[in-house]
């Protein structure tokens, strides 16, 4: 796991780095209006995707409590931040470490979720964090917006619409992979299931990043979509962002107040290379 995510965070510091140098000249082959939100991404690929990595990483090596759950986060960032780019712009020189960044990316994310005790996450964290409040904000978040892209789907059907191909991307990765982990993540902690103890601080971490990140391409005066950017485009994402954050912060409170309890992930840690 820990090879596979460190091939993974050279990849995207390649890509990313690759996409800043070449993209405006041709190397993603989209529309003039979309190319500022692919290279505003590779930005926030390079300040916030690759530290999170490589600190849950590094806090799952230290035996943190919260290391695995935000390792599994970071990974799905990755997975969906990459689809878009498979998805979004043309096959170019990059496609294939596109794929292979998703590809290993999502299979390590599921090793990270799976190699650790979830019973004892669950016994060390329960009732001291807002188990309800977190299961019920992502069930609501991933409810609006698959009510929302469901309507617009519809709508898009009925008149005969092609939709962009950034949306197309959005409205596929999304009912596909983000919000589906959303739902299911949201159900099993509200219900107090020992596995949503350790995906939701990931989703929360996943979800406050994309928002809050694409919330910030916005305001710097890029819409995804091509269009003309208004407050309606990134005050959403801010919000929802920032309650994700808040969340995160109460599993980090809750993961320093049982500091006393035996780490519940020191396989995971044992098993890395020096």
């Amino acid at each position: 796991m820990y090879v596979a995510s460190l091939l993974v965070a050279a990849l995207v510091a390649i890509a990313s780095t690759a996409g800043l140098l070449f993209g405006a000249s041709g190397l993603y082959r989209v529309d003039r209006a979309l190319l500022p939100a692919f290279l505003g991404q590779d930005v926030l690929n390079l300040v916030v995707g690759l530290p999170l990595l490589l600190g849950a990483m590094g806090l799952t090596r230290r035996g943190a409590l919260l290391g695995p759950p935000l390792w599994f986060g970071a990974l799905f960032y990755v997975v969906y931040d990459y689809a878009f780019y498979a998805l979004g712009a043309r096959v170019n020189a990059l496609f294939i470490p596109y794929l292979l960044i998703v590809t290993v990316s999502a299979y390590t994310a599921v090793a990270v979720a799976a190699s650790v005790d979830a019973t004892v996450i669950r016994a060390r964290l329960r009732r001291l964090v807002p188990e309800r409040a977190t299961g019920g904000f992502l069930v609501a978040v991933a409810s609006l917006f698959i009510a929302l892209w469901s309507a617009g789907i519809v709508t898009a059907a009925t008149r005969g619409e092609a939709p962009g191909m950034v949306v197309h991307s959005v409205w596929t990765l999304d009912l596909t992979i983000q919000l589906p982990a959303l739902l299911l993540g949201g159900v099993l902690l509200w219900r107090g299931r020992a596995l949503g103890f350790v995906v939701a601080p990931g989703l929360l971490l996943q979800a406050a990043a994309y928002l809050l990140g694409l919330s910030a391409i916005s305001i710097l005066g890029t819409d995804p979509t091509g269009g003309a950017v208004t407050a309606g485009d990134w005050a959403p994402g801010v919000v929802l962002g920032a309650i994700a954050l808040a969340l995160i912060g109460s599993f980090v409170r809750a993961a320093s107040a049982s500091r006393r309890a035996p780490r519940v992930n020191a396989r995971i840690a044992t098993e890395a290379t020096p």
